[in-house]
């Protein structure tokens, strides 16, 4: 069974009640996928359900997806779904997120810092989300990220700026990379 058909099982719910919305293009289902053809649609969708609705369909998701198949979803619906994620749980989110690409990879990066107490590590964590957006060609994301930051991501900064046609700015966040030793060749 698809990921889809055993949440929908697990919570009682006959795929058929989706028909009509389907029909009507509202969303659609193809595999074990249900996806939103209009972006505001999804947006109203999720942010119109309670929190407590929310949070259980999160770790409805959790439960039926195989975390070694889908280790960033299964990361990304458990820490969605728990009331208040655990250290290991925000360590785990991070971790799957570090190891995939692209903005899913930036929006798990960026909610891990955001559950994160350490403000180094959230730090971190933010600017290895920047690295994944910019990465996806996400530039405008990326400087949100680092902005965001505030230390540690000078060197990203740096490429950023001199890759936008900014040579000042990427010459100041570079020279400020170069001051720390694990950065200062690749700064320089």
């Amino acid at each position: 069974a698809t990921d889809l058909v055993r949440a929908a099982r697990a919570a009682g719910t006959d795929l058929s009640a989706l028909a009509a919305a389907e029909l009507c293009g509202i969303l659609r289902v193809q595999g074990d996928r249900l996806t939103f053809p209009q972006p505001m649609a999804r947006t109203v969708t999720y942010d119109e359900a309670p929190m407590g609705q929310r949070r259980d369909a999160h770790r409805l998701l959790a439960e039926t997806l195989d975390p070694d198949r889908h280790r960033l979803r299964y990361a990304v619906h458990r820490a969605a779904g728990a009331t208040d994620p655990t250290p290991a749980e925000v360590a785990e989110l991070a971790a799957a997120a570090s190891q995939a690409s692209g903005p899913e990879a930036a929006d798990a990066l960026e909610r891990a810092a955001d559950l994160t107490a350490d403000p180094d590590v959230a730090a971190a964590r933010l600017v290895a989300a920047a690295g994944h957006a910019w990465a996806a060609g996400h530039s405008h994301r990326a400087r949100m990220l680092l902005r965001r930051a505030h230390r540690g991501g000078e060197l990203l900064t740096g490429e950023i700026e001199l890759r936008a046609g900014a040579p000042a700015s990427a010459l100041r966040s570079l020279l400020t990379a170069a001051t720390r030793p694990e950065q200062a060749g690749r700064a320089l």
